[in-house]
């Protein structure tokens, strides 16, 4: 278990997670925990001298696993996109400019129709005020 844990910590930092393993990694540490101890159980059944190997492989095949799930989910765990920025990927890019593109079209829009508003209501508010004199 230990080992395990090490391993993530290791994994996260190498991937620059902030926030250390993320649940894909930790839920692919608990299968691999899960097959070495199989694999110890039947070692103890055949008394095989050549188990050392296959704990090996089974760690260097999690290893990979975990690795790529560090990669694929990131911090938030939500997949691609914080792959995507981590990597610099231009679709992410893209992402976010036209998100930060629609609030800032929405935000203008709100404040030119409310300096319209106000302009309107001023222009009515001074036609009832000011008197109409007609000229003789």
């Amino acid at each position: 278990w230990e080992n395990g844990q090490g391993m993530l910590i290791d994994i996260a930092r190498r991937e620059s997670l902030l926030h250390g393993p993320n649940r894909q990694m930790q839920e692919l540490m608990v299968e691999r925990n899960t097959e070495i101890e199989q694999a110890l159980l039947n070692q103890e059944r055949s008394a095989a001298l050549d188990s050392g190997s296959e704990i090996g492989s089974i760690n260097d095949k999690y290893a990979l696993r975990v690795m790529l799930a560090a990669r694929r989910y990131g911090d938030t765990g939500t997949g691609w996109i914080d792959q995507a920025k981590k990597e610099g990927d231009e679709d992410t890019g893209s992402l976010s400019f036209g998100l930060f593109g629609v609030v800032a079209i929405v935000l203008t829009s709100a404040i030119i129709f409310a300096i319209g508003m106000a302009t309107t209501m001023v222009v009515r508010n001074l036609k009832k005020r000011t008197p109409t004199v007609q000229f003789e």
